[in-house]
């Protein structure tokens, strides 16, 4: 084989490596996507919960147990999702 033949050879393996990076990058970007929309989405629904709970008489314990949930995905959302840094 000559050394012409090697350089084409290697080239073409980086380009199939590169390739393969790029369908593998792509792929974590898309499942990184929906997993974003399913926080958002779940988000939503425990700011609404919160909403509901705060309209109604609801047991004390529980009323801080969603306090504390809504405060924790909150900062993980603004941190994860809209990358705003946590400073408390």
């Amino acid at each position: 084989m000559s050394t012409e033949q090697n350089y084409i050879e290697a080239m073409n393996q980086l380009k199939e490596m590169n390739d393969t990076r790029d369908i593998e990058l792509t792929t974590l970007k898309n499942e990184l996507l929906v997993f974003k929309k399913q926080v958002i989405i779940c988000y939503g629904n425990l700011v609404n919960l919160d909403n509901l709970a705060a309209d109604r008489d609801i047991d004390y314990d529980l009323a801080i147990l969603l306090d504390v949930f809504r405060y924790n995905v909150t900062k993980f959302v603004e941190m994860f999702i809209f990358n705003i840094p946590i400073v408390d």
